[in-house]
């Protein structure tokens, strides 16, 4: 038999209570269970380290968030230096139907 934490047990009870009362609220769980899995958080300490993480994204658009990544592609740094060139630094930048990169149609 599998020994269960008896703090453990005692939220299970409570979330379990509020799914009784509140059946959307499985959504919602759904929706973070989502997200604890890929980020394989098998602990608590690691769960709240993440909280901690994620609370710190707020104020960031996705864009924002995922700029140092596309940047590491030497390639599209090279564009972008180039359209930030093309333009001047000074100047805002407009973006119109122009093809910076086109792909060959196969």
């Amino acid at each position: 038999m599998k020994i269960i934490n008896l703090r453990t047990l005692k939220n299970d009870i409570i979330i379990y209570k509020k799914l009784m009362i509140n059946p959307k609220y499985i959504d919602k769980l759904d929706e973070v269970k989502k997200i604890i899995e890929p980020l394989n958080i098998q602990d608590e300490s690691i769960y709240y380290q993440y909280q901690i993480v994620l609370k710190s994204l707020t104020g960031f658009n996705y864009f924002e968030a995922t700029f140092l990544k596309r940047i590491k592609d030497k390639d599209y740094l090279m564009i972008l230096n180039r359209v930030i060139n093309l333009f001047g630094s000074n100047k805002k930048i407009r973006f119109y139907q122009t093809k910076i990169l086109e792909f060959k149609k196969r």
